[in-house]
């Protein structure tokens, strides 16, 4: 767990929003932990991300 959620802490380069998925493309200001985003890059780069360590997490997965 992050210590600041927000994309601009996290992702200070990027020059895109932040979208997740939930049925649609939505904007994200603030990341939530175990959720996948979308962000676009100007170049390849390497970003270190500092927080709490999850011990341990449950994520339901569905099966269709």
């Amino acid at each position: 767990m992050v210590t600041n959620p927000r994309k601009e802490t996290q992702y200070p380069t990027a020059i895109s929003n932040a979208f997740g998925y939930k049925g649609a493309y939505t904007i994200a200001e603030t990341l939530q932990t175990c959720v996948g985003y979308w962000l676009k890059f100007d170049s390849t780069e390497s970003i270190d991300i500092t927080g709490y360590k999850f011990e341990k997490d449950t994520i339901d997965v569905l099966d269709k």
